[in-house]
């Protein structure tokens, strides 16, 4: 029997419809399905099963496997609609898109085209989940190319093992037996090694998925599910069900968990969605019946077009829809990703796979090499984005200098503060701005009197206390992630300027609670005792948000004993605010935790940096077309890390003796804005035209 009448199971196509919606519920509403992500998984179960499921019909039939012919299938069915999707997606981002989205995107299509996008998001450190990652319209691409990679490895592997005749298929049971196994175990070391991402997009540590899928197409298993389910269809049909709901369970609780996931999760749910992909196979009854509907097999047939688009167009239509209400939104967004898949479904996938209409005969391969050329050709051709760093001008400095001046404002009353911590009218977590008794703090003659606006717009209780004396600094150990790095280089700027030592400790995801393969406990010590610092500043990470109350506490706690240890004295200064599809629903729990340890620990500091981003987000602050921030809605660019900076500084100076600021027409025009973290993603920081649009 051949490919072309190999038997059709509807209710996997079922399965690739739940599937495709899974992911693009993720990536549409996250909170909606936290673990929607997990229908990727799905499709490398149901790809590993289908693909070896032909190889071994083939052999079967036959007694060989073409090798030849089944790559050039493979190529027909995935590699037109991808390509031509690259071309569209580089052509429209050359005339329409900002230099940030042309640099992205022509990078990441470089990697795309060949089938490597994952081991290039691994190499360039990109996160997957991370909010605070700048996205590109094909990272999702990734997924594509470990599959793809299986594609060209796995019929290879196939081939060589069926030669042994009747031993081959015991020997092929082995070997994928073996290899899903070491690629399991693959998974939890690089994770635990320190590697979300590694670990995540690696072939090797992914292909546990696919082989599980390939497990149970092979003979004996599958045999002998199916002897399983005849015997006893009620059970397996009762089954079947559960293990639906175990697959429901894990999407649902996984995402919220990364750690179980990497830790092990991801492989008990990819062994028994495997399991039902068999079970559907060799099963019937109100199950299969279901997937079998009209509507999700009409998902499934179009699953891989809507896979494609449906990320391009929500990264590159998302933020030309803010005026939009979000709701609305997600159904023009949704409505246009479809749309392209019916499109790319019907003139290009169908055609160019069945040889059909158009694309009969010889034009199916022709068509497949011209949209690689295409593809190829767009790549070559587009803009590349880069070097658009918004250079400072004096009008943008001008702009800096309101905050500097009013911050530096001394004040005329002896009254300091603290926070008390108490529930707004709402129940939300609340805190005052002006943390800021404990050792080492100036006296109260030296305090301005003005306040930053409060996160929650509540101002809280005051208390009048004696001042204690002053403590001067020399030292400054700046602390954060990959936010506080794009802040990083204005702030050691800032503080030179002001006569003080700076040592950065910033860097993508850092954290104080261990998680995602970071073991906080062995990354702080070293770095705390060599930096010799006098004043830890750590900018609260958008990693810790996720945890409850008593675990930040725990940190802060753990924290702190290290700072104090080292005769250091701590201050925590909130994140800037994000952009409204970007916030982090734990962040105000967060801040909460920390304003009460604040306020019961002497020698730790709050301040809140709304004072100088406003208290939502605000990509051009100054409206001078020089952005502060970068279009991810979430990391900084050069002037906006000179506003943080200037700001800081001044805090600094309120809070201690031996800090002298100045004003940033001293230092802002210095090397540190080249930092390669403003080009990052390329074109990031670019200046706005405006004139354009």
């Amino acid at each position: 029997m051949t490919a072309a009448t190999a038997p059709h199971w509807p209710a996997l196509d079922g399965m690739r419809g739940i599937a495709v919606a899974g992911v693009v519920v993720f990536h549409l509403r996250p909170e909606w399905l936290p673990g929607g992500f997990l229908g990727v998984d799905l499709f490398f179960a149901l790809s590993g099963f289908l693909i070896t499921s032909l190889l071994l019909r083939e052999a079967g039939a036959s007694g060989r496997v073409r090798l030849g012919a089944f790559w050039g299938r493979r190529f027909r069915r995935l590699l037109p609609a991808v390509m031509l999707m690259i071309a569209a997606v580089l052509a429209w981002t050359s005339v329409w898109g900002t230099p940030a989205e042309q640099a992205v995107s022509r990078s990441d299509a470089t990697w795309a085209a060949p089938y490597l996008a994952n081991w290039h998001l691994i190499d360039s450190a990109r996160d997957y989940w991370a909010s605070a990652t700048a996205e590109s319209p094909f990272t999702h691409l990734w997924s594509l190319a470990i599959e793809e990679q299986f594609y060209v490895v796995w019929p290879l592997v196939v081939w060589l093992l069926l030669q042994a005749g009747t031993r081959g298929e015991r020997r092929l049971l082995a070997v994928t037996a073996v290899g899903a196994v070491a690629s399991a175990v693959a998974l939890v070391m690089l994770f635990e090694a320190g590697g979300a991402t590694r670990a995540y997009m690696g072939t090797d540590t992914r292909a546990f998925a696919l082989l599980f899928g390939a497990l149970f197409a092979l003979t004996p298993v599958r045999a002998r599910v199916a002897a399983a389910v005849a015997r006893r269809r009620r059970t397996a049909a009762v089954g079947a069900g559960a293990i639906l709901m175990a697959v429901a369970a894990i999407w649902w609780y996984g995402g919220e968990h990364l750690d179980w996931l990497l830790g092990g999760g991801l492989i008990a749910h990819s062994l028994v969605a495997a399991a039902l992909v068999c079970v559907l196979s060799v099963s019937r009854g109100p199950l299969v019946a279901a997937l079998s509907t009209p509507v999700l097999t009409w998902l499934g047939r179009l699953s891989y077009g809507i896979y494609l688009w449906h990320w391009p167009v929500l990264q590159l239509g998302r933020p030309r829809l803010e005026m939009m209400p979000r709701a609305l939104q997600d159904v023009l967004l949704l409505a246009i990703s479809v749309a392209f898949a019916v499109v790319s479904f019907h003139l290009v996938e169908h055609p160019i796979r069945r040889q059909l209409g158009w694309a009969r005969g010889q034009r199916a391969a022709w068509a497949t090499l011209a949209a690689a050329a295409v593809a190829t050709v767009t790549i070559v051709v587009s803009p590349t984005g880069r070097g658009h760093v918004a250079a400072f001008e004096p009008a943008s400095i001008a702009d800096i200098e309101p905050v500097a001046a009013a911050r530096t404002t001394k004040p005329t009353t002896g009254q300091t503060t603290r926070p008390v911590a108490a529930p707004s009218s709402t129940g939300a977590p609340v805190f005052s701005v002006t943390v800021d008794v404990g050792a080492g703090a100036k006296p109260a003659a030296e305090r301005p009197t003005t306040t930053a606006p409060t996160t929650t717009a509540t101002v809280l209780a005051t208390t009048t206390l004696a001042p204690p004396p002053a403590r001067p600094v020399s030292r400054v150990l700046w602390i954060g992630d990959s936010v506080a790095a794009d802040e990083a280089p204005a702030v050691g700027a800032a503080l030179a300027a002001a006569g003080l030592t700076a040592i950065d400790g910033s860097f993508a995801a850092r954290r104080l609670i261990s998680s995602d393969g970071v073991v906080v406990e062995e990354l702080y010590p070293p770095i705390l005792t060599d930096a010799r610092a006098d004043v830890v500043v750590v900018q609260l990470s958008l990693w810790d948000d996720k945890y409850p109350a008593d675990v930040q506490r725990a940190a802060y706690e753990w924290f702190w004993s290290l700072v104090g240890a080292t005769g250091a004295d701590l201050v925590f200064v909130t994140p800037p605010p994000m952009r409204e599809d970007q916030t982090h629903p734990g962040l105000a729990q967060q801040i909460d935790v920390v304003t009460q340890f604040v306020a019961a620990t002497p020698g730790t500091h709050l301040v809140d940096s709304d004072a100088v981003w406003g208290a939502s987000y605000d990509a051009d602050i100054g409206d001078d077309s020089a952005p502060d921030r970068k279009p991810d809605g979430v990391h900084v660019c050069p002037q906006g890390a000179a506003r943080f900076a200037s700001w800081l500084v001044d805090e600094l100076d309120r809070l201690y003796d031996g800090v002298t600021p100045v004003f940033p027409t001293a230092w802002a025009r210095g090397e540190w804005s080249t930092h390669v973290n403003y080009d990052t993603p390329a074109g990031a920081c670019a200046a706005v035209d405006p004139d354009a649009g």
